[in-house]
């Protein structure tokens, strides 16, 4: 997808189409939002502006019930536009308003509809891309993964057996969780989260 070029696109595009089917296969909600999100960014630089953000809406749409708000905010700038495309359709209070907020607060800078070609604006655009987490150690995808199941309520033994890991892994990766986030316990590891918007 970086590489931008047709055939690295359609690459990409492939290997996301194969991802999602696996990960909703296994339910694994968190990824496919993620995924749909990637999705989205790929289409949008082959021109396809309806179908990115019909699938970029999709994921919003999955997302919202669990507020998660980084597989958006992790995507930068471009993301930002196609969410404030969306979000001037759908009006102000929507949960796409309230992701917006997040980018605000990270000073990522939205650029404004252009009657040019919007795939090519994306590449001419704006300052680097910030810290997807504002964490000085970033949370690994696996222990993600761990903190929005904890975020569901689930008990170490339905989280190993949702991700396919031992229970041991499962109190590795929350022993990680609560260092980085410098918490003690399950719940504020997930209250922290949420005030941080990894969650």
């Amino acid at each position: 997808m970086a590489k931008g070029s047709t055939v690295d696109l359609k690459e990409a595009e492939k290997r996301l189409a194969s991802l999602l089917q696996l990960n909703r296969t296994h339910h694994n909600t968190f990824r496919t939002i993620e995924l749909m999100a990637l999705q989205s960014q790929v289409v949008y630089r082959q021109g396809q502006l309806d179908e990115a953000l019909m699938l970029l809406d999709q994921a919003v749409q999955l997302a919202e019930p669990g507020n998660w708000v980084q597989p958006f905010i992790e995507l930068g700038p471009s993301m930002a536009e196609l969410l404030s495309r969306i979000n001037r359709q759908k009006g102000a209070g929507s949960y796409i308003d309230r992701i917006l907020t997040f980018f605000s607060s990270r000073e990522i800078a939205i650029e404004p509809e252009s009657a040019d070609d919007p795939v090519a604006s994306i590449d001419q655009q704006l300052p680097p891309l910030p810290p997807a987490q504002p964490l000085v150690e970033p949370l690994t995808n696996r222990e993600l993964d761990v903190l929005n199941l904890i975020a569901q309520r689930l008990q170490t033994k339905e989280i190993a057996e949702e991700l396919c890991i031992s229970p041991t892994t499962v109190n590795t990766h929350l022993q990680n969780i609560y260092q980085k986030l410098q918490v003690k316990k399950r719940r504020q590891a997930v209250e922290k989260a949420a005030e941080l918007g990894i969650l």
